[in-house]
């Protein structure tokens, strides 16, 4: 596995994994080659190839700690010792899922924010992010749903005729105040929030997004389960049943009756251990939105946000749950000395800093 000189070999299959070091007794962490965690290399692809240049460098530590302590308080302890290769092989473990908890699924964008276009077709725009596919299927084998997709519409501009669109699926009602482009007696006090994005089961191979008539079903299936707390639905006219899938294969039915052209219905679900979900279309209709709540503790799960697209003055973690501070070391592992100040030791990881005050303005607190 690791040579005198340092180096290490992973024989492993085709994906997608982490590198964790086990840092040897009288080691001290410097860092490693993602400049992220000195003990942790997050992505190491070898999907369609080897990875190299994957590196960990720790240093000896001192003998003897300072004593005294210096009179600036440093993030770290100093480092003098020479680096030295580090000789310890690491560990492949599968990534830490993110806690993202409950999600309203509005259709406006996919999972990595990317806006979703009137008359896209979708299926895995929530995949990555959530663990969650989409797919349509019309009744009696009608509509078009190329590779099972369903159709984005947009409720703000459902036309441009009834022949080529469906203005009971516009929003808002038109009699609502300010009005709107949505007809139909049902929508005049149940759709007078605009309801964007939704999704449909395409009438037909044509430009403009349709509903299909004679309605089918719209499926969403969860990598993992979740609970699934409501349903939206848009322009229902007739009655219904939605039908969930436990991961152990038991199934629960929810009936529902569609309250009228162009209205906007929440139909409550409290489902939980959900891993597909059936909601019947009984005729022309849309799903509008989706409440679900993802299970934190389900491993590989959800992809972590990419901390670059997250604002910076908050730090940014994992779900790490309880954790008993002992001051022993920093946030990032590294071991605190006898006398050292600290402040922020514990933010970047935990998102906490420690500050003191002597009673009537005495001790010595330097910052």
């Amino acid at each position: 596995m690791t040579d005198g000189d340092g180096n290490f070999t992973f024989e492993v299959e085709p994906g997608t994994y982490s590198l964790v070091e086990q840092t040897p007794s009288n080691y001290g962490d410097v860092k490693d080659s993602d400049g992220g965690n000195p003990n942790v290399i997050e992505t190491v692809d070898v999907t369609a190839g080897d990875s190299v240049d994957n590196v960990f460098v720790d240093e000896l530590k001192s003998a003897m700690p300072s004593v005294s302590p210096s009179s600036i308080p440093t993030a770290r302890p100093s480092r003098q010792p020479p680096i030295v290769p580090d000789l310890s092989p690491p560990s492949l473990v599968p990534p830490t899922p993110s806690c993202i908890g409950c999600i309203r699924l509005d259709f406006e964008t996919s999972g990595d924010g990317t806006a979703l276009s009137r008359g896209e077709y979708v299926t895995d725009a929530w995949l990555d992010k959530y663990g969650i596919t989409v797919s349509a299927s019309g009744k009696d084998g009608g509509g078009y749903t190329p590779n099972g997709a369903a159709r984005v519409f947009d409720t703000a501009n459902p036309g441009p005729d009834n022949n080529e669109g469906d203005f009971d699926l516009g929003s808002p009602n038109e009699n609502c105040s300010g009005g709107g482009p949505g007809v139909g007696s049902a929508g005049q006090t149940t759709n007078c929030v605009p309801q964007g994005k939704v999704l449909i089961i395409q009438e037909s191979n044509k430009d403009n997004p349709d509903d299909l008539h004679k309605g089918g079903t719209i499926t969403f299936d969860f990598v993992t389960p979740v609970k699934v707390e409501d349903v939206v639905l848009m322009d229902i006219e007739e009655h219904d049943v939605i039908t969930l899938t436990s991961a152990a294969g038991a199934t629960t039915t929810v009936s529902y009756n569609g309250i009228g052209n162009n209205g906007v219905q929440t139909v409550p679900i409290n489902v939980e251990n959900v891993v597909k979900m059936v909601i019947g279309i009984p005729g022309s209709g849309a799903v509008a939105e989706l409440g679900v709540c993802l299970d934190c503790d389900v491993p590989g799960q959800l992809t972590p946000p990419d901390p670059a697209l997250l604002p910076t003055m908050v730090p940014t973690t994992s779900c790490i749950g309880c954790t008993r501070l002992d001051f022993e070391t920093s946030g990032e592992g590294y071991a605190l000395v006898r006398g050292e100040y600290v402040t922020g030791a514990w933010f970047d990881r935990y998102g906490i800093s420690v500050s003191a005050a002597g009673k009537n303005g005495g001790g010595y607190t330097p910052n």
